[in-house]
């Protein structure tokens, strides 16, 4: 079987120490392809989610995390449409990854802080249409439903939050498109 190139990535070694309550993470900061060293200070290690926890991370997929955390940064800081932007190059760059889904869910998220409610319904319909099993799916229909209330279309917001409600019955965007269906008209 012939190899392809993703199959010549390597990762390298993440290495975790804790020692009397303190934990210590490194890694060596290289990336190849074959035997070839093509960065040697990619960074590994990082904090993550509110800071509280360290992950360590080799390679392509080092790059990857910190594309998305860059993304996530501009959305967080209300620069939705860089936002936008950093996320739309995160999936051309890294379509297969396991963050995309999220990365398709917060630019219509973003679209919808932008009050562009066309925009953010489409991308939260291409999200649901391309990652169909996504756990974000639930608080997509929920984003579009939502997004279908500012447009005035109180109808169709309606008949997507029973969707919502029908498909993902135990969701938290469930609970809450139960609550706000008795607010529409």
């Amino acid at each position: 079987m012939q190899q392809t190139q993703s199959d010549l990535w390597h990762g390298t070694t993440i290495l975790t120490v804790r020692k009397g309550g303190v934990v210590a993470i490194g890694g060596d900061g290289q990336v190849s392809i074959g035997q070839t060293i093509i960065k040697s200070n990619a960074k590994k290690g990082r904090r993550l989610g509110k800071g509280d926890v360290i992950g360590g991370f080799a390679g392509a997929t080092a790059d990857e995390t910190r594309a998305y955390e860059a993304a996530q940064l501009l959305r967080r800081n209300g620069n939705y449409q860089g936002a936008i932007s950093s996320f739309q190059s995160f999936l051309g760059q890294y379509p297969k990854s396991p963050l995309a889904h999220r990365a398709q869910y917060w630019i219509g998220d973003s679209y919808f802080n932008l009050r562009d409610y066309k925009n953010a319904v489409a991308s939260q319909q291409k999200l649901i249409a391309t990652y169909p099993d996504s756990a974000s799916a639930p608080d997509a229909m929920l984003n579009i439903a939502s997004s279908q209330a500012e447009l005035g279309d109180g109808a169709n917001a309606r008949r997507t939050m029973d969707a919502l409600v029908a498909r993902y019955p135990g969701s938290e965007a469930a609970e809450k498109a139960k609550r706000r269906i008795t607010t529409l008209r």
